[in-house]
């Protein structure tokens, strides 16, 4: 038994009520008393604490502030660069609406002359008509001749006949009269008349037939000239609705969505990730002083031919990777990290690509051996874009392995060839 418990029980059976009530309370007031000084201890750590606690809020108030500050800085230095950028997309917009201008313009005056080839044709097809008609006319005056000959001819028949009955007469009247010699004399000097009646007309026939053959040859250029420029026009008509208008729609249809589809990126990346729209402000103004090509993030860089291919792309492709820049030297590389990462403590990935003008990876199993499983092409089909961007997407993710197909696929998964690792299709 220790002492205090002694003390106890030794009060207890000589002492009173009162005196061990009295010890009671002077136990309890010797607790209190330790009780209180440590305490009071604690609560001088504690303001100790409290004090400290006090500078360090007040450390930090005051960097709050000047966070503040910098952020409304920040803010305004924003609201700048989007003025410039909004400066900078309406100079883009005046440029293509330039070149809508000189489109059109191109369109006018391909229509100017058209028009004037058609003016021209019409003037063709009246000089084709005046000469129809001067063919006719001379047609006409053929037939005319033809009959006047015939009628010379028929003449000429009766002249013979009266010529042989003349001197079948002269020969019954030679002997008859002396007096018929003056007849014959006159009809011998109308045989000689209408005998050069008859070679006068036998040159004038020749020199008609020439002339109706020079017309003719003349109509039959004057045909030819007419076909050749006909054709003409139609080939610039079939031009011009073929080729230039649909392309002039083409272009301006082109034009309006990547101007759409760039923007809606851009606005998507000024809130998701500033600092790479940032880094490729400064990569577009600064391209100039790298010895090889530095491409913008494959997001901006590559053109996917299907929202469905855009998704299995994704999916592949790390987003690290989708959102970094490609530099075709490694020294370039090295620069530009420094610049950007360093310089300007920007958080964007700059990564390597060698530089190449074919794509050097091909499938090893060809697209024709898996057509009948449901397969329609590889992911690098349905990607096109920089070679050197494709090619550091096949070595990395082996993108010209990846097969795409549809439902039937589904049906075929036991067939698929044990190289293919990934692919997609089927439900």
């Amino acid at each position: 038994m220790n002492p205090q418990d002694l003390l106890v029980n030794t009060m207890s059976s000589v002492c009173d009520n009162k005196l061990i009530k009295n010890f009671t309370d002077l136990k309890e007031m010797r607790l209190k008393q330790l009780t209180a000084q440590t305490d009071r201890e604690k609560q001088n750590d504690k303001l100790q604490q409290e004090e400290k606690r006090l500078e360090q809020l007040q450390v930090s108030v005051d960097q709050y502030q000047e966070r503040q500050e910098i952020i409304q800085k920040l803010n305004i230095y924003k609201a700048k660069k989007l003025w410039i950028e909004l400066k900078d997309s309406e100079e883009k917009i005046h440029n293509y609406k330039s070149q809508l201008d000189e489109a059109k313009a191109d369109y006018q005056d391909s229509k100017n002359a058209f028009e004037k080839e058609k003016s021209a044709q019409e003037e063709i097809a009246k000089i084709n008509a005046d000469l129809r008609e001067k063919n006719t006319k001379q047609n006409r005056q053929i037939n005319e001749t033809t009959i006047s000959m015939n009628k010379l001819s028929s003449q000429i028949e009766t002249v013979k006949k009266s010529i042989t009955e003349s001197k079948c007469e002269l020969e019954r009247t030679i002997q008859q009269s002396i007096k018929s010699i003056n007849d014959v004399e006159k009809l011998k000097y109308l045989l000689e008349t209408k005998q050069h009646e008859l070679d006068i007309f036998n040159v004038t026939k020749s020199q008609v037939l020439n002339e109706l053959e020079t017309k003719k040859n003349i109509i039959i250029k004057t045909r030819d000239t007419t076909m050749s420029h006909y054709n003409k026009r139609r080939e610039l008509e079939t031009k011009l609705n073929d080729e230039k208008i649909p392309e002039i729609a083409a272009l301006c249809h082109k034009i309006d969505r990547l101007e759409n589809i760039k923007s809606q990126k851009i606005d998507e990346l000024r809130v998701r990730n500033p600092n790479l729209l940032k880094a490729m402000n400064w990569v577009a103004q600064n391209k100039h002083i790298y010895s090889c090509n530095i491409y913008d993030p494959m997001i901006f860089e590559l053109t996917i031919k299907s929202e469905e291919g855009a998704m299995y792309l994704e999916n592949v492709v790390r987003q690290r990777d989708l959102f970094a820049f490609a530099c075709e030297d490694k020294n370039d590389m090295s620069d530009l990290i420094d610049e950007l990462c360093v310089k300007q403590k920007l958080s964007v990935n700059v990564m390597y690509c060698a530089p190449a003008e074919n794509c050097l990876f091909k499938p090893t199993v060809p697209i024709t051996e898996v057509t009948q499983l449901g397969f329609k092409a590889y992911l690098v089909d349905l990607v096109s874009g920089p070679i050197p961007l494709i090619n550091k997407l096949c070595a990395t993710y082996q993108i010209h392995n990846i097969l795409i197909g549809n439902d039937e696929v589904s049906k075929f998964t036991a067939c698929v060839p044990k190289s293919i690792r990934v692919y997609f299709g089927g439900k």
